[in-house]
C-alpha cells in the first residue's frame, strides 16, 4: 500500500485511517496538498484501489478512483 501526503513545509495534509481498516495489496491513498483524507472505522477498501477522497460510510470500495461496492 501507498500513502502519499505532501511532505512540503507547512503542509496541513493528512490521512486518517479508523479502526477495522482492511487495505488491499497495491492500493494508493493519495490526497492533495493541504486537504486531509479519512477512511472511516469497518472499511474494506479492495486490492489496487486508488483512493483520492475521504471515505464515511462503512463498507466496501474498489476501483480507480475507490468508489462503494457495498455498504453495510
Amino acid at each position: 500500500m501507498t500513502i502519499a501526503v505532501s511532505d512540503s513545509p507547512g503542509a496541513d495534509s493528512r490521512v486518517y485511517i479508523g479502526d477495522n481498516v482492511v487495505i488491499g495489496t497495491n492500493s494508493v491513498v493519495i490526497t492533495r496538498e493541504k486537504e486531509g483524507l479519512t477512511i472511516s472505522n469497518d472499511v474494506r477498501i479492495g486490492a489496487g484501489s486508488v483512493v483520492t477522497r475521504s471515505i464515511t460510510a462503512p463498507g466496501s470500495y474498489a476501483g480507480s478512483p475507490a468508489k462503494a461496492i457495498n455498504r453495510i
